[in-house]
């Protein structure tokens, strides 16, 4: 699954603004925009959390949000 093809509010949605928006903070160095990054970031946990118990779900796009979250975390 891409960006293009997530649906607004889940776990790949949020898990890449999270990381879009710390990505402007940090090349910009708008703290403003930080908060939004913040937010994003602890919406995506659970998301990802309750994806991971649907034994349907598609692990790719699972583990494209963890990799996403990691370089979040890394920043």
């Amino acid at each position: 699954m891409a960006f293009s093809d997530a649906k607004p509010q889940s776990h790949l949605y949020v898990s890449t603004l999270a990381v879009a928006f710390f990505s402007v903070v940090a090349w910009t160095g708008q703290g403003s925009l930080l908060r939004a990054s913040e937010q994003y970031f602890t919406q995506a946990l659970p998301k990802i959390r309750e994806t991971l118990q649907d034994e349907n779900s598609d692990l790719d796009s699972i583990l494209l949000s963890i990799l996403l979250l990691s370089t979040y975390e890394v920043g």
